[in-house]
Order: C-alpha cells, then structure tokens, then sequence
C-alpha cells in the first residue's frame, strides 16, 4: 500500500513543479539505493518540464566533515537554480546540507523525500552547530505517504479512535497497514478461495490473481485512506503528501501538513477533468490527473459558553476564529452546520494580515447552536457541546480543514479562559462546569452527484472536511442534589417514622399512599427540564424505586392489619419487623447502587 522510491521521486517533482515553481533545480542525493532510487524519480520526471543545473551526489558519511559540505553548497551556489533544492538523504546528512544553504543566503524552496518527515530534524535547524535564526529557514518541505490533516471520510474516524484507544497519534504506517488489511480480506473474497490446509498453493494463486487484476483506478481496491491499484512493478499507486515545519517567534511549532496537497482527482466532485483543469482545481502531469487541495488550519478562541437550555438541546457560544491558509479566499467561506440559525457566518473580519504566501483572517462569532445531549446519566452527566465549522461549498479534495498546531500545544487550563477576559473562564452555564476543550477535523459525506443530471458522477460520494470544537461540561452534581433530592430524602425519613405507628393507625395508609403521589408529582418535577426522550434517565429510577418501596410499605401495612384482624400476633410481630429492617436496608442499598455505578 505505500508507493516505491521512483514513484516518490516522480511525486515530489509533481507538487515542486504545481507549488514551487518550474525553474532550474538542484540534486543533491545520497550515494546509496535510497538516494539513487528517490534522484532518478525527481530527475526523468524534471527534466520533461525544465533542467537540472546542479545533479550532485553526496558520499555516505560525509557530512561529518565540514568542508564536504562547504563544497556541496557552493556547487550549488554556483550552478544557480531558479527553482527547487531536492535532498535526496537521510535526516543526518540533509541537516548540515540545509543549514549550508540557507547560509549561504539560498532562498529557494528545499524539498526532499520521507525520511526528512521527522520532528528531530526539523528542531535541527535551529539548535546545534551553525544553527539556523527561526527566520532564515524558509521553505522547507518533505514527502510522506499520508497527512493526517489531509484525510477524509472513515479514515478521520479511525485516526480518531485509534489515538483515543492508544494514547498517542497514530502514524501515516497505522493507516497504510490497515489499508493493507483491507486488501488482503478484499482479494480473499473476490478470489473464492477455498481456504484449506489442503489448497494453500490454489488459494494463494487465486489471490494473486486478484491482486494482479487492480492495475487501474476503476479496478482499484477500495481502502481506509485511498483507493489501491498497482503499476507495472507491483507497487501502490498512491499521490506523495507533503508535510512542512512551521516556525513560530522564538520556537519551532512542530511538523504539520504543508498548505498544498496534491491529491488522486476523482470526478465525484460533481466536475469533469477537462473543467477542473481549466478552473485550476485540477492539474494533470505526465497523464496523472491530481486535484488541488488545500490545508487549511484552523484556530478557536472561546469567549463563553452560555445559556443551556436541557429542553431545547441548544447552547450559545461566543468565540474568536482564525484561519491561515494559501491561495484563494474561498477557503474562508465557511459556515456552522449545527447552528440554529442556518445563515449564522463569521461576518466581516477584524483582523487581516499576509505573510509571504500565507494569509491569516481572524472573526469574531457569537452565535446559538444545537447540542445532541444524552440524559441517561441524568443529573450524574457530563455533555459535549460541539461547534461544527465546514466549507460551505468546497469539498475535502479540495479544501481539509485542519486544527492550528500552536493550538494542539495549548493545555487544557488555557483553553478554558476566556479569550476576553483572562480573569474569567469561558464557562457561563448555571449549575454546570466547563472541563476541557478538544479539537479535531471529521467529515460528512453524501452521494457523488445528489441528483445533478449534468455532473460526473463517480464511484465514492462528495465528502466535505468539518472542524470540530468540542467542549467538555459536566454537571454541579453537589447543588443539584440539594436542591432536588432533599426533599425527597426528608419524605423518605418521614415515610419510615410512620412504621413506627401502630398498624391499626390509619395514617400507615396515608403515609404511604402520600409517597407515592408525592414522588410521582416531584419525579416530574424533575425531569420537566429535560427535552422529551425515550429512555429512563438516572434520576428517574431513584424515585421509581421509592415509589416502589412505599407500594411495599403500603402491602405490608395491608397484611399486618390482616394479621391484626386475626389475632395472629406472632406473625404480625414479624411483618413489623420485617417492615422496620427492610425499609433502611432497601435504601441503603439504592443509594449503594447509585455510588457503584456514578462514583
């Protein structure tokens, strides 16, 4: 499932060649397969659009010696690209290489293969010998076979869930080896092998046979993170993602995805090839089509969470959003797909600014939104109160919103005050307390051409990125308590003093008939607040199980009487007693209940 080193090669000339320019480039590759195998791909796919000045190779191991170095850079300083720097070595030897360029005052975009993708040598540029001032990197790119940022559909779910279940991020490995494990059980039911200790030879054939016929995209095996098919030497056709570093002030940020992306074109965008290529979403090279895609990062600032109404499903919000992003301003052209108000936007911008290719734009939106609540723990529930953020009209080929790394590094205590107003949190909910603050792109998808007679339809549907911020309350169990129980904990005390009376007392009855009315009027009381929903909600079963208990009190009391009547002394001395000890012991272990299953 993950390209060769040629097919790399090739991939990094395409997006040099679409983002950085198609002047006179450098080489400069490692003498081993690696490097070798990664400069051939760059060089024959360069060389059909523009020419190789400088095509130098760089010894193994001899990038400890500075004078190498020194002579590798005025080489190249000499041989005066116009274009892209392609390093084609591993992370040791590009370092000192990219830190002898650029001081030697080369600007050009340097891009090299994956095994620059690593956050080590990002930090590298900036610490060591001939550390490199924040700055004078400039731009910096390097190939990866997947972007976490650039995902879509079901891979954002599981990237999601997986480092909810681990701990961590999963790497671009976690979701080529689980497309592997998709095409492997795909081939086995295409091939209806038989599967037996005795036909292991056959069935191994038959899938072979399978896995030979996905030679192009229409037989292509459907996967997590992209369509498989294979070229003439057996290895995966997928497009090169690109991730880059970004510098802050006084520190590097960290490794994210580059702000362009070339991605497989598919036609499910509801375009032809020859109408997105003429529109500039689509580009094709060498006969690979690829469509444009941009990523977007996106930061929010909460100001406050308020006025949550449990019987609407709704909460306002007041928050700050930025977007920084490279290209057109449609990337800004977002929307709020769970706010009340449909035609709810950002509105006129409050702050604009433009740093070499990058544009920043920062809104201020106050706004109500819907909130999917779950009552069953009900009052011992925590909600999650989402802000969803799309593009209103391009979908995730074409514009990935992503989350803000600075935001990513932001701790928890941070995010919950309020952007403005440091001396206050953003939480504004009587009776309920903010916890956390999350962010995470998702997607929504639906048919490729939603009935358009006049669009390509293809084989997957339309899917459009989301961000999503997800804010984490939990409820003042404490107050609530007080405030809703009580009295029902003092009926409960009441209800058991009146065991204390003598059976014949008519106020036995009374008491226990007053129970049940009386939980059943303050149940509703209760819940009254909460929407209409389907389920019994927490609270709820603490009150049915008085009810249930003076319905017993009451039976109890019947039979007493009964035994009363009788003259049966002895057994109405047990009924008594019964009463009396059974009475604090089923309470007691109601609210047991209620400790083991909500602390």
């Amino acid at each position: 499932t993950i390209f060769n080193n040629s097919q790399q090669g090739t991939g990094i000339s395409d997006y040099a060649a679409t983002f950085l320019g198609t002047g006179s480039a450098a080489i400069l590759a490692g003498a081993d397969s690696y490097g070798t195998t990664l400069a051939d791909g760059f060089r024959q796919a360069w060389s059909r659009q523009s020419q190789v000045v400088a095509d130098l190779v760089v010894p193994t191991g001899s990038m400890a010696d500075p004078a190498r170095v020194d002579a590798l850079v005025a080489q190249v300083v000499q041989s005066a690209p116009t274009g892209p720097i392609f390093i084609g070595t591993d992370e040791t030897a590009a370092l000192p290489l990219v830190k002898g360029l650029r001081n030697a005052k080369l600007k050009n975009p340097i891009i090299g293969g994956d095994a620059l993708t690593t956050t080590a040598f990002y930090d590298g540029m900036t610490s060591g010998n001939n550390a490199l001032e924040v700055g004078s990197v400039g731009r910096l790119y390097s190939a990866t076979p997947l972007t976490n940022e650039g995902l879509t559909g079901e891979a954002v779910s599981f990237y999601d869930d997986f480092s909810a279940a681990v701990g961590y991020p999963a790497s671009w490995e976690a979701g080529l080896v689980y497309d592997a494990l998709d095409v492997f059980a795909e081939s086995l039911v295409r091939s209806e092998a038989p599967m037996s200790a005795d036909t292991l030879e056959q069935d191994r054939n038959l899938i072979h046979e399978q896995l030979d016929l996905a030679r192009t995209p229409e037989t292509a095996f459907k996967a997590l993170t992209h369509p498989i098919h294979f070229d003439e030497s057996g290895s995966a056709v997928r497009p090169v993602s690109f991730q880059s570093a970004r510098f802050g002030a006084n520190r590097t940020v960290g490794l994210a995805a580059a702000p362009n992306q070339l991605v497989t074109y598919s036609p499910s965008a509801g375009l032809s090839l020859k109408t997105a290529t003429a529109n500039g979403i689509a580009t094709v090279i060498d006969g690979r089509a690829y469509t444009k895609q941009r990523i977007v990062e996106v930061g929010v600032n909460l100001n406050e969470i308020s006025t949550l109404d449990t019987a609407k499903q709704t909460f306002k919000a007041d928050f700050f959003i930025w977007l920084r992003y490279e290209g057109d301003d449609n990337a800004t052209d977002i929307y709020f797909p769970n706010a009340v108000d449909p035609e709810l936007s950002p509105g006129d911008h409050i702050r604009k600014s433009i740093l070499g290719r990058e544009k920043y734009v920062l809104y201020q939106v106050n706004g109500t939104f819907t909130a999917g609540l779950q009552f069953k723990d009900f009052p011992f529930d925590s909600q999650e109160l989402l802000i969803q953020i799309g593009n209103a009209q391009l979908p995730a080929s074409q514009v990935a919103y992503t989350v803000d790394p600075e935001l990513l590094m932001e701790p928890q205590a941070a995010r919950l005050i309020s952007g403005v107003d440091t001396g206050s949190t953003i939480d504004n909910i009587p009776n309920w307390q903010a916890d956390e603050v999350n962010f995470y792109p998702t997607s929504v998808g639906n048919t490729s051409s939603l009935g358009d007679p006049t669009a390509t339809s293809g084989p997957v549907g339309v899917t459009y990125s989301q961000l999503v911020t997800d804010v984490g309350i939990s409820r003042d169990v404490a107050a609530f308590l007080v405030k809703n129980i009580l009295p029902l904990i003092l009926l409960v005390i009441v209800t058991y003093l009146s065991l204390w009376l003598p059976i014949a007392e008519s106020a036995r009855v009374s008491f226990a008939v007053t129970g049940i009315l009386t939980g059943a009027v303050m149940l509703n009381s209760v819940t009254n607040s909460l929407a209409d929903v389907e389920y019994t909600v927490a609270i709820e079963w603490a009150y049915y199980a008085f009810i249930a208990l003076s319905g017993i009190m009451l039976l109890l009391t019947l039979i007493g009487r009964h035994y009363s009547d009788q003259r049966r002394l002895a057994s109405l001395r047990k009924v008594i007693s019964f009463s009396k000890i059974f009475f604090p012991l089923y309470v007691a272990g109601t609210v047991l209940a209620y400790v083991i299953a909500f602390g």
